[in-house]
């Protein structure tokens, strides 16, 4: 006879089962005009598990490009070196000032991070943009 704790068992093994977990980091830039390198640092661990990496941009009402390009460069901790153009883009959400909107961009997906130590990701705007407050990234780790 099945009964209402063994549904709620293995309704909670299932759970356990499928679970995420989500680290965000994110930096304040100048929303008048961000022109300059911020760097995201992150301690990494787990060299097994995938991962979803997102950029997330806080932008307000004064951003009116959708695209946002960008060099993301990222250090591991052996000091090698990858660094790309990216182009995000944004969807200009419009919020009434002076509230903000925030985008979670793919940017790679099921990635594993081979090293343990201190990842640091460079993220620079190529020309000055305007309203953007924030750019960080995601981490999402998929078990």
């Amino acid at each position: 006879m099945i009964t209402r704790a063994t549904v709620v068992a293995a309704a909670a093994a299932i759970l356990v089962g499928c679970t995420t977990s989500v680290e965000t980091v994110m930096n304040d830039v100048h929303p008048g005009d961000w022109s300059s390198c911020t760097v995201i640092g992150y301690d990494n661990r787990d060299t097994v598990s995938l991962r979803d990496i997102s950029l997330v941009v806080r932008y307000n009402a004064d951003r009116h490009e959708a695209t946002l390009p960008l060099t993301i460069t990222t250090e591991a901790p052996d000091s090698t070196l990858f660094s790309e153009q990216f182009a995000c883009r944004l969807g200009l959400k419009r919020k009434p000032a002076p509230t903000s909107a925030v985008e979670k961009i793919p940017y790679r997906l099921s990635s594993r991070l081979s090293q343990t130590g201190r990842y640091s990701i460079s993220i620079t705007p190529d020309t000055p943009q305007r309203g953007i407050e924030a750019i960080g990234i995601t981490f999402e780790t998929k078990e």
